[in-house]
């Protein structure tokens, strides 16, 4: 039997209406989907956001990573909201 979870998800935040990144976004795009993440943490960390909510970013991280394999930024970003983030229930998905 299926059970219906009551907990909520965003992406982002739906207020700025964010569209998924699109297959062949460069780094620069990725980064800055991250950087909204990391600053999420920040927010909800400094109790500016509520942490009621999923906030999830929907980010294929082994194809990023396996295409960007020098790019510190990323790797850097992706550990601090692996890192941080489950506490503040932001996540990165899959």
């Amino acid at each position: 039997m299926e059970q219906e979870s009551s907990r909520e998800i965003i992406l982002g935040r739906p207020a700025m209406g964010k569209r998924p990144l699109p297959a062949g976004a460069s780094a620069e795009e990725h980064a800055v989907l991250l950087k909204r993440a990391v600053r999420e943490i920040e927010r909800r960390e400094a109790g500016e956001a509520s942490s009621s909510v999923d906030y999830v970013v929907f980010l294929d991280e082994a194809a990023m990573l396996a295409r960007f394999t020098d790019d510190n930024q990323l790797k850097n970003l992706v550990a601090a909201v692996r890192r941080r983030g489950p506490a503040q229930r932001v996540a990165i998905w899959p």
